[in-house]
């Protein structure tokens, strides 16, 4: 599942002990949904480094 290893590598960037809190208290619909604001801006991000 790419997109799992995806999200877990961001997880490691944010090896932080409060964000992995702070996602369980959320929603799973605004759980998801942050997930995909995140994955589009990571994307946005790696192709803007590239040019």
């Amino acid at each position: 599942m790419p997109h799992l290893n995806i999200y877990l590598n961001l997880l490691k960037l944010h090896a932080d002990i409060r964000v992995l809190r702070c996602v369980q208290h959320f929603s799973t619909k605004t759980f998801m949904h942050r997930i995909f604001v995140i994955l589009k801006v990571w994307i946005l991000l790696i192709i803007d480094s590239k040019n």
